[in-house]
């Protein structure tokens, strides 16, 4: 088989199955066998609450409806050789789960365990009654093992023993809550929802989900022929083709904007963002950005504009969410600003609905730039000052970063008197107030105001020589 030419469809069913059933809850997974010796089709371990979960995994591909008999057959399932432990026995004594995975679909009397895909939950209390009870016992008393070999024999006892034990046990309601059905599952079902699952779930991009697919049903394939889990397996590969992630600092705080900034890149598909050095533009850029990274979409964030159209140009149905931070340059507008400014008018314009942009630049440059080319908007987009003068805000901000780092009490309390007693123009910005918390109490400690304003406003040289640093380790 070509698996180029095939893609997920010229795999066996199961195969695909078992990928799904993986990923549902691959992070608390321990352990993934694909027809294991003594198991079903497959079998994944979750550790839940401090406990281990078995779910044994049975598909079905006959279009027939899914009757009592036909749900006592697959219980009676047997490990090869073997007269004990069947699929049942196991439920009951080991309180193991049962997924089964059906074409067909369940009537009356067995739609009690469906579940909808790709759900493996628990059942809540059953409608089943004592009646029900006695049809189900007698389905296990008059089994599919009615042959004349010993094994055959022995078989047919111990599921006659388990219907005669049914009827009579306090327990079977409880039991049997443990058995999922999935009912009229198609191929296009399956292959949807591992698609869904590695996009949304695993933050791997629209373009690369079908091969991380074939991955997958390879180390699938792989599992059968070695008998061994193959979980390990299924974590490197997700991880391998997980796509890059947003930075956000782990002391970010919300801002009050953040909602209005989301609505815009849902409704427009651009935000704009200005704002005096350290305002906290760039952190709140990738901030909205993770937002949409964990819908699945693509993420790239880059300082040239020329990497925004070539991003959006390739796998153009792909969601796909861009950073362009400072592409006019950090301090002042470098050379070329003009063009890659008219340029970014003409990636605006030819830009698809599911391509999102944020863009961050200096105030001062945004002006300067839009003196020159007679225009500070991109299409009607407007700059969006994210500089905060409310020094009610600058303080909230203030507190929360004292306490969060348990700054030295004069410290914190100098800087909060600046925030009160200082000229608007003047304020130190949150991203200045963050830059100060994170120095060493030692260093900061016993300082005068002028200092810690100071240590606060950090050379413009600096700046950017901190951002074009923290943007390169991202591309890479």
């Amino acid at each position: 088989m070509s698996v180029t030419i095939s893609g997920p469809k010229g795999y066996e069913f199961q195969y695909r199955v078992t990928v799904l059933a993986a990923l549902i809850n691959l992070d608390n997974a321990v352990a993934l066998f694909v027809e294991k010796k003594g198991t079903e089709d497959a079998e994944v371990r979750i550790q839940i609450a401090g406990a281990v979960r078995i779910y044994d995994i049975q598909v079905k591909n006959s279009n027939n409806a899914v009757e009592l008999k036909t749900l006592s057959e697959w219980l009676c399932h047997f490990e090869e050789r073997v007269a004990v432990n069947n699929l049942l026995d196991r439920i009951i004594t080991q309180h193991n789960y049962c997924l089964f995975v059906a074409a067909g679909r369940c009537v009356d009397t067995t739609s009690h365990f469906v579940s909808k895909m790709p759900g493996l939950e628990e059942h809540g209390p059953l409608t089943i009654n004592q009646a029900w009870v006695d049809g189900f016992a007698n389905e296990l008393v008059n089994n599919i093992w009615s042959g004349t070999t010993t094994l055959q024999k022995e078989r047919h006892a111990f599921c006659v023993k388990q219907g005669v034990a049914i009827t009579s046990s306090m327990n079977v309601e409880k039991d049997l809550r443990r058995i999922i059905i999935w009912e009229q599952v198609v191929d296009d079902q399956v292959d949807s929802f591992v698609n869904f699952l590695l996009n949304k779930k695993y933050k791997i991009p629209q373009s690369v989900t079908e091969d991380t697919y074939l991955q997958l049903l390879e180390a699938v394939r792989k599992g059968r022929d070695q008998q061994a889990d193959i979980l390990a397996d299924f974590k490197v590969i997700i991880e391998k083709n997980t796509g890059e992630k947003p930075f956000v600092d782990t002391g970010y705080q919300t801002r009050s904007e953040e909602s209005s900034l989301i609505s815009s890149l849902k409704t427009d598909g651009i935000v704009l963002l200005s704002g005096s050095t350290q305002s906290g533009k760039s952190e709140l850029g990738r901030q909205l950005a993770s937002v949409f990274y964990d819908k699945g979409f693509a993420y790239y964030i880059t300082a040239d504009v020329s990497d925004v159209s070539r991003f959006f140009s390739m796998n153009q149905n792909e969601d796909k969410i861009c950073v362009l931070e400072d592409p006019w340059g950090h301090i002042q507008a470098i050379a070329g600003s003009i063009d890659s400014w008219h340029k970014l008018g003409m990636i605006l314009a030819n830009k698809r609905a599911n391509h999102k942009l944020i863009v961050t630049s200096r105030s001062e440059i945004v002006s300067e730039l839009a003196l020159v080319t007679g225009s500070a908007s991109f299409k009607g987009h407007v700059w969006a000052d994210v500089t905060v003068s409310d020094r009610e805000v600058l303080k909230a901000f203030w507190q929360t970063f004292s306490v969060e780092k348990t700054l030295d009490a004069g410290v914190a309390e100098t800087i909060a008197k600046h925030l009160v007693d200082s000229p608007a123009d003047s304020l130190l910005q949150i991203g200045q107030l963050h830059h100060l918390s994170r120095i060493d109490n030692n260093d900061i400690t016993g300082k005068n105001a002028d200092e810690l304003l100071h240590l606060a406003r950090q050379s413009a040289a600096e700046i950017a020589g901190s951002l074009l640093s923290n943007w390169k380790i991202q591309s890479n």
